[in-house]
């Protein structure tokens, strides 16, 4: 780093624009801090961390962002049971970035992306890591495509069993007549 020193008659002479600058400029001592973020995450299941999804999503995103040092930087604030809408009301307002977080079935979302829908046929997987395979292999990435770009919605992760439209066979299934 280079110092330059200036004299007082140098800087009477500058600019009176620079000099109003850094005449006027307050002092700053320290490091800057940004303010906490703060985000709204909805749930429609209970407040149950042990058996719903919403309440166990929340919990692992508080400790990953505390484990990765965000803790301090990101806050994210829990309703679950429907405290902020029903799910239609709340994914409308996730759309429009009122609300910052939603767990979620996939169903709700065909409401804005209708392609969400091909989730309630019945995908059938042998096992949870067969489905964990395919969705990080691209499966879902169409799906994800079409939410961002019609209902301005980004998936962060996908669950296992989020409910009774999620299938998996431990046995192959065949249909009468074949």
């Amino acid at each position: 780093m280079t110092i330059v020193p200036v004299s007082r008659r140098t800087f009477i002479k500058s600019s009176t624009a620079v000099t109003a600058g850094l005449v006027l400029s307050p002092a700053i001592i320290g490091r800057a801090e940004a303010a906490t973020l703060k985000l709204k995450c909805s749930s429609s299941l209970p407040n149950d961390p042990k058996y719903a999804n919403g309440r166990v999503y929340y919990d692992n995103l508080v400790k990953n962002l505390k484990g990765n040092g965000l803790g301090e930087q990101v806050e994210v604030a829990f309703f679950p049971d429907n405290q902020l809408g029903q799910e239609i009301d709340v994914i409308n307002s996730v759309k429009l970035g009122v609300i910052d977080l939603m767990v979620s079935g996939s169903s709700i979302s065909a409401n804005l992306v209708p392609l969400v829908g091909t989730f309630d046929l019945g995908f059938l997987f042998s096992s949870f890591p067969q489905q964990t395979k395919a969705f990080d292999s691209g499966a879902a990435k169409p799906i994800e495509d079409a939410l961002l770009k019609s209902g301005n919605i980004r998936i962060i992760a996908w669950a296992y069993n989020f409910g009774s439209r999620s299938v998996l066979a431990m046995d192959s299934v065949v249909s009468a007549g074949h």
